[in-house]
């Protein structure tokens, strides 16, 4: 539910939403997993990737515009579950301990070769822990990861970059063209960010757990609660902002400008949300268990089963997204910009073992296909 309420914060507050859903490009997508365990993708405009352990035990990407990504069975593993070798290597996935990570890798890895022609790269590990990447333009790129986790960077161009981190857990990231900055704690956790060209930025805690930022720029934000858990935050360019609970479990937010919003439950657990200047949201859970979301300005949405079990999304602007089984046990995602995605047993159950429910995975999709 609060994924949800985050999601429709952000469909209300949008006012060119619908024009951004519909200026995008036209898709169909398909995600499966054959018999052998390979995962297989492809789209309506023909493009076809997979992802397969071939017979000398690599695991390798290939797709039909002749690219292809090979890694060394053992480094493959290792990046599913290190943290430290999957962030050098695939900087914008964020790493969780599950196995859902090897489809981000794959999506990756297609996003970043479906305009691609005839690219050929591996990765391999070298000396035991070190990671090798060769591609066949001549480039080379060799990331060094130590018993600490500390990372060395370097390509044959030239360019050098360390990630180290001391005894204290300190961070220090260095390149070699003098560019260098440093992530500190002190001892009572506080964070200090300073680089060699004057920054300097400070985050720290008091004994009540109120956050202070400040910068040598002279900005300074504070963050501070008070005995009743209540939120105030302030900035010394004369910004305020405070976010109350009362008795009832209700939330205030109010700032220096007359803006208030407050977020209220009724009896029965529906989620009422309303600002001063007369908008108002309603969040509410039928007696079948469908989600219902009306503002007053006539803009409702609704989360729903219907009798086959399937999940449907709609609004009265006909923006609709179905997510559905067929008789081969797969789930086929479907909205109203024409994106269609076909899910395999195998490939659907990794998903709801990193989400939770299929409710949460769906309202996954709809942010990134739907909404974003």
């Amino acid at each position: 539910m609060k994924a949800l309420f985050y999601l429709i914060i952000l469909f209300c507050l949008s006012s060119s939403l619908f024009a951004q859903s519909r200026g995008k490009i036209l898709e169909m997508e398909s995600l499966s997993q054959d018999s052998n365990g390979n995962l297989i993708y492809e789209n309506d405009k023909g493009f076809k990737a997979k992802l397969f352990i071939d017979n000398l035990e690599y695991v390798v990407y290939s797709d039909n515009h002749e690219n292809k990504i090979i890694f060394t069975r053992r480094l493959w593993e290792k990046t599913k579950y290190s943290k430290t070798l999957l962030t050098n290597i695939f900087p914008d996935i964020i790493p969780t301990e599950s196995v859902i990570d090897e489809i981000a890798i794959f999506i990756r890895i297609i996003d970043e070769n479906r305009n691609k022609d005839n690219y050929i790269r591996n990765y391999r590990l070298y000396n035991y822990e070190n990671v090798l990447i060769t591609d066949n333009k001549g480039n080379e790129t060799l990331i060094e990861i130590d018993i600490f986790g500390n990372a060395k960077i370097k390509d044959n161009k030239g360019n050098r970059t360390s990630i180290e981190k001391d005894i204290f857990g300190n961070t220090q990231i260095k390149d070699n063209k003098e560019n260098k900055t440093s992530i500190e704690k002190d001892f009572f956790g506080n964070t200090q960010i300073i680089d060699n060209k004057g920054n300097r930025t400070s985050i720290e805690k008091d004994i009540f757990g109120n956050t202070q930022i400040t910068d040598n720029k002279g900005n300074r934000t504070s963050i501070e609660k008070d005995i009743f858990g209540n939120t105030q935050i302030k900035n010394n360019n004369g910004k305020r902002v405070s976010i109350e609970k009362d008795i009832f479990g209700n939330t205030q937010i109010k700032d220096n400008k007359g803006n208030r919003t407050s977020i209220e439950k009724d009896i029965y657990g529906n989620t009422q949300i309303k600002d001063n200047k007369g908008n108002r949201i309603s969040i509410e859970k039928d007696i079948f268990g469908n989600t219902q979301i009306k503002n007053n300005k006539g803009n409702d949405w609704c989360i729903k089963r219907n009798i086959f079990g399937d999940l449907e999304f709609y609004n009265h602007h006909d923006i609709k997204a179905t997510l559905k089984k067929n008789n081969f046990d797969e789930r086929i995602y479907k909205d109203s910009n024409n994106i269609e995605i076909k899910y395999s047993k195998d490939v659907w159950n990794k998903m709801i073992n990193e989400l939770g429910s299929d409710e949460k995975v769906f309202q996954a999709l709809l942010y990134k296909y739907l909404w974003k």
